[in-house]
């Protein structure tokens, strides 16, 4: 058993059930844009070309980024394109072609991008490179219309990656890149400023190469509302909590994420016949390290709400108590138990005489 679930258990067996105020619902949770611009993709080895002349046709065609980062065109030979995004190298190739044509006008789309690794580390469920397929790779990053549907940016590969860990910093993580002039940039991105003012500057397209680390916070994030964070595109897909107590399967129950609490009863289940639904305790360890009890109904008709059905988080614990009658019967059949076995006893003695 991980050590968070264990601190859960013996807090659960060995503390008396508190009578606790709801905590107030979270804020609402802002949408936010993942539309990006032409400017995002920067062309390498393995792109599929598209190069169209404008009333030129002889000259148009499909061309592909060679593995010395060059495309071959007519005219002018071996042409580096290597770092350029779709837009510069139609400026680029409008200045080239200058000479040879009266109207240079030259549009260059992406058909077939190139696959794309991208590595995380850190604090995310399943860390690791994750490479791409050419179809998945950009989204009006100069793409020909209707060829790429998908693309690759912080929250999407954050989500690949099975979601954001309990401990991890939204407000620190770093993204490396080389540079085609083989230096090294870094910059910071800030998740929680995506999530809460729809900042899609830190939500940026990923390039082949890109490196993101997600480290531990270390405290309180300042300004940080992890329940939004839990409801957002970051969080797992799916959590696993522990039900005990008097449910008829006790033990960890694998949910969707943000489920609630109800659905954890049931995938247990359901109550036993000496549960008192009106006891449910769940119990949170926080992502700064502290822990929260509070006490729920469980109504199975309920729908979720923060207060009467609360949507539960990564190793949660719900602890079903028994109810008075129940915990009466129980202790009636223990103290009845030495006398139950002398009869036992002598039934045995009879039945060998």
């Amino acid at each position: 058993m991980k050590q968070p679930v264990l601190i859960l258990v013996l807090l659960a067996l060995a503390t008396p059930l508190p009578c606790l105020g709801q905590s107030s619902a979270p804020g609402a949770i802002k949408s936010f844009s993942t539309e990006v611009t032409k400017t995002d993709y920067t062309l390498g080895p393995g792109d599929g070309l598209q190069i169209l002349f404008f009333n030129v046709t002889e000259l148009s065609g499909p061309k592909i980024v060679l593995p010395d980062g060059t495309v071959s065109l007519p005219l002018l030979g071996s042409v580096r394109v290597e770092g350029l995004t779709a837009d510069q190298l139609s400026e680029r190739l409008s200045e080239l072609y200058r000479p040879y044509l009266v109207k240079s006008q030259i549009s260059v789309t992406i058909e077939r991008p190139r696959p794309v690794t991208i590595t995380l580390s850190g604090e995310v469920n399943r860390p690791g490179p994750y490479t791409t397929q050419p179809v998945q790779a950009v989204a009006a990053a100069g793409a020909a219309p209707g060829v790429i549907t998908n693309r690759i940016n912080v929250s999407s590969v954050i989500t690949q990656a099975g979601g954001l860990t309990e401990r991890a910093s939204v407000r620190n993580i770093t993204l490396t890149r080389q540079l085609p002039d083989g230096q090294t940039s870094k910059r910071n991105i800030d998740l929680w400023a995506l999530l809460q003012d729809g900042d899609i500057k830190q939500n940026p397209v990923l390039q082949d190469g890109d490196v993101l680390v997600i480290p531990r916070a270390e405290g309180p994030q300042e300004g940080v509302s992890y329940d939004v964070v839990a409801q957002s595109v970051l969080s797992p897909e799916q959590i696993e909590v522990q039900v005990i107590g008097e449910v008829i399967k006790p033990g960890p129950i694998k949910l969707r994420s943000n489920a609630p609490m109800t659905s954890a009863l049931v995938s247990a289940g359901g109550l036993t016949n000496i549960a008192d639904p009106t006891a449910v305790e769940l119990i949170r360890m926080n992502r700064d390290g502290t822990i929260t009890r509070r006490l729920v109904s469980a109504r199975l008709e309920q729908p979720t709400d923060e207060k009467l059905n609360p949507p539960l988080r990564q190793a949660d614990m719900l602890v079903v108590r028994r109810s008075f009658g129940g915990q009466l019967i129980t202790d009636i059949g223990t103290a009845l138990n030495p006398f139950a076995q002398i009869a036992n006893v002598l039934v045995l003695f009879r039945a060998l005489r």
